[in-house]
């Protein structure tokens, strides 16, 4: 358990790691403080009953003598006031540690799953590809608080508790050795055995806890997404039952892990306590019935001590079965949030030289012998793309063709440098592209695909995309409209740009949703742009409004284009004809018409004019 909080420890930031140091220093205050105010209850308690003890042999009449008090009384008074100065400085410090401690581990939840969301966000293309985003989501939002307010604030709070408990004991062995010990190690015999008794079933309720969110997520995600097909299908049952079913064992699981650390309370406190009174019985028996005052210090000790020292067993019985429960959660997301830490360290790295890396796209960009194949088919002799030899020129407009599944998307991939080659090299004026440049090469780069994502925002927004609503120059976006052909369209909507286009642009048609994408390229200033089936799923009319919107960028941009239908490319200065990961043919759309049949068939499927 040790080693498992010195790793997370060594995955917070440094000032996080300075805090939890400091809070430390303030348990240890705190501690202290307790024990001081259990020492200055003895005497306290001792002047209350045997005023004598002024004039007797002992530290209370060396303390007496020293400051001169007048009388009694005041001597009295002052271990009064010292008893409570000290017992009100330990509680405000107490607070003000419980306080620090709830709000820290609150941030230091939120700054974990900041890093985490970072560290998803720039994961590689296949990442994202083989995990699904609503199990993502709840390691960000469920994960990473588990880890926080689960592990790391019980740990820090057991230290305090654990320190507590030890002073409390030895100042009442520095009264009673034995009984104090006694006391002591009943207590601790007893949690410890329950502890033990429970530990496995904690870990394994804290296992189905995050399995089941992870499901409950997913089911949310899935449910939502695909509300359209949800309704006409008549499935809302079958995911509300099953997100019903595991709500039930999540909720189950969590359920029994809160009470197994409050259950123990109750058998361990009817233990201490018959412990104390039988004490209290057994010091009574020891004495006469004139003598008591002789043990009402010893009394008052042992029960300030005792109301002191159950509730701290009990909050590191509870704080331990915590971090059992939510152990899992670290073990989760153990790799990411480490992978999280090194991509911080090699971003900032690569940061650094920024101005000594310059991806822009001067001249033109080259495939060179590349040679690519998904994970599914390393196993196997195929390729997806097998040898590719092509460059692109500065505001050339090129199409990429060929039926489904020849490979045209992940050349796209491979150019927007989402995935690299197996082998080969692809170069940006002569430069190859790289893992530690692809972040600059990516910034010259954007994407039209045949979904646009767009968010639940104004149309201003979703042409920014990603830029702080006060940074937007509303001059660019009428500028990105107007060439894109929806300043029209966009000036008859309520509110002009500001007007709310609802989730995934809902209220949009097909071609205006295509056309938002374009106008989103031309904001951000891209130097290439791609087209990945931009057309595919649209009526002829919107692709021929869609298709002129390409036409009107030609020669300013680079652009390329991605099509199986032929009319999209029919403009293009050159077009690549891929079958089976290969190049077959190249040229313009006239030349291949001439040349090669299976494009002239393609064509005349696409019902594209050929001469």
């Amino acid at each position: 358990m040790i080693s498992k909080f010195i790793e997370i420890f060594s995955l917070l930031g440094k000032n996080q790691q300075k805090k939890i140091i400091y809070l430390q220093i303030l348990i240890l205050i705190t501690a202290f403080m307790e024990v001081v105010s259990l020492f200055a209850i003895a005497p306290f308690m001792s002047i209350l009953v045997d005023y004598d003890l002024v004039n007797k042999e002992g530290y209370i009449s060396v303390i007496y003598s020293y400051f001169e008090f007048e009388s009694v009384q005041k001597f009295l008074f002052f271990f009064g006031i010292l008893f409570l100065s000290v017992l009100f400085i330990s509680n405000i410090i107490h607070m003000v540690t419980i306080w620090t401690v709830s709000l820290m581990s609150i941030k230091m939840g939120t700054t974990l799953g900041n890093r985490l969301f970072k560290f998803y966000l720039n994961k590689e293309w296949l990442f994202h590809t083989t995990n699904n985003s609503a199990q993502l989501v709840n390691k960000i939002a469920q994960e990473c608080d588990r880890i926080t307010i689960g592990i790391i604030q019980p740990a820090m709070m057991i230290n305090a508790k654990v320190i507590v408990a030890f002073f409390l004991i030895f100042a009442m062995v520095f009264y009673n050795p034995l009984a104090a010990l006694f006391v002591g190690l009943i207590l601790g015999i007893s949690y410890f055995v329950i502890f033990l008794y429970v530990k496995n079933t904690v870990m394994r309720n804290g296992k189905i806890v995050t399995q089941k969110q992870e499901i409950r997520y997913k089911l949310m995600s899935e449910g939502f997404g695909g509300i359209k097909e949800v309704l006409m299908s008549g499935r809302q049952n079958y995911f509300s039952d099953f997100f019903e079913k595991s709500s039930n064992e999540w909720a189950d699981a969590l359920g029994k892990n809160q009470a197994i650390g409050q259950i123990p309370r109750f058998i361990v406190e009817l233990i201490a306590f018959s412990i104390i009174v039988g004490f209290v019985l057994y010091l009574t028996s020891q004495v006469d019935e004139n003598n008591f005052n002789t043990i009402f210090p010893v009394l008052a000790i042992y029960a300030l001590g005792g109301v002191k020292l159950i509730p701290a067993f009990q909050s590191i019985f509870v704080f331990l079965t915590a971090i059992k429960a939510n152990i899992n959660a670290y073990e989760n997301i153990k790799v990411n949030l480490i992978g999280a830490k090194s991509q911080d360290i090699r971003k900032k790295i690569i940061n650094q030289n920024e101005d000594l890396i310059k991806m822009d796209l001067e001249n033109e960009l080259t495939f060179k012998d590349v040679n690519f194949k998904y994970l599914a088919l390393k196993q196997e002799n195929n390729f997806n793309l097998i040898n590719l030899n092509f460059s692109i020129k500065k505001n050339q407009t090129i199409g990429i063709v060929g039926k489904s599944g020849s490979g045209k998307s992940t050349i796209i991939d491979l150019i927007a440098g989402l995935i690299v080659p197996d082998s080969g090299e692809i170069l940006i004026d002569q430069k190859k592209l790289t893992e530690n440049n692809k972040f600059f090469w990516q910034k010259n780069l954007s994407l039209v695909s045949q979904s646009i994502f767009l968010a639940d925002s104004t149309v201003k927004e979703n042409i920014a995309f990603g830029i702080p609503l006060e940074n937007i120059d509303d001059n660019k976006i009428n500028l990105a409209l107007e060439k894109a052909q929806m300043k029209d369209f966009v000036s008859k909507l309520p509110n002009g740009i500001n007007t709310i286009i609802g989730e995934r642009g809902v209220q949009l048609s097909g071609g205006q949703r295509q056309r938002v994408g374009i106008a989103r390229s031309l904001y951000s200033e891209a130097k290439l742009i791609i087209f990945d089936e931009a057309t595919s799923s649209l009526d002829g009319l919107t692709e021929e409004a869609v298709i002129e919107s390409i036409n009107n960028i030609q020669n300013t941009k680079t652009v390329v284009i991605v099509a199986h239908r032929l009319a999209s490319v029919k403009n293009c200065h050159k077009i690549y004809f891929i079958d089976e990961g290969k190049i077959l043919d190249s040229g313009n759309f006239d030349e291949l018409i001439n040349r090669n049949e299976l494009f002239r068939r393609m064509a005349k499927i696409s019902k594209v004019n050929v001469k």
